[in-house]
């Protein structure tokens, strides 16, 4: 989504437009100096996310949700003040652009389907009030057919099977 519809066709529309402005000063330290307050910005909103996510309990799901959305927010924002000085092509861009994401983003959250082609499928975006089962201790699971799972955080690990243990049953380990 932000590669397609926040870099991809407003960088392509955007390089089109004319521009008689002659670069001045060094080329590449203009271009990191404009770059690098947005570039900094989503790099610490995503690191804000992720231990927010993480300090919440949120799935690994939501937390790549959660970290789609906001990067998209700003880079929205990022595209904003590229487009200036506004004509009526660049607001259209915009608006375009930003309808695209947020419908992508409803679409994906609520599980849309256009025939065969599904939205969370493709940009693998989930809801964010769904129940989340997440343990900060590890735990271990027996399923019906006697199968022991050892599960630290998301990371599930098939142990052998334990004759001991009944299934359907959960060990949280302290």
């Amino acid at each position: 989504m932000i590669e397609m519809f926040v870099i991809g066709i407003p960088t392509f529309f955007l390089a089109l437009q004319p521009n008689k402005d002659i670069v001045k000063g060094k080329f590449l330290v203009n271009v990191i100096q404009n770059a690098l307050p947005g570039a900094l910005t989503i790099v610490i909103e995503v690191c804000i996310a992720y231990i927010l996510a993480k300090t919440l309990g949120f799935s690994s799901a939501q937390l790549v949700t959660v970290t789609v959305i906001i990067a998209t927010s700003s880079y929205l924002m990022i595209l904003y003040w590229a487009s200036k000085p506004f004509s009526f092509k660049k607001i259209l861009l915009f608006l375009l652009m930003v309808s695209c994401c947020l419908f992508i983003t409803i679409a994906s959250i609520t599980e849309f389907k256009i025939k065969t082609f599904n939205f969370r499928e493709q940009f693998k975006l989930v809801p964010l009030t769904e129940t989340v089962f997440y343990p900060k201790e590890p735990y271990l699971i027996i399923d019906d057919s006697g199968n022991s799972f050892w599960f630290v955080d998301d990371i599930s690990t098939n142990i052998l099977k334990n004759d001991n243990l009944k299934p359907g049953i959960v060990l949280i380990i302290k």
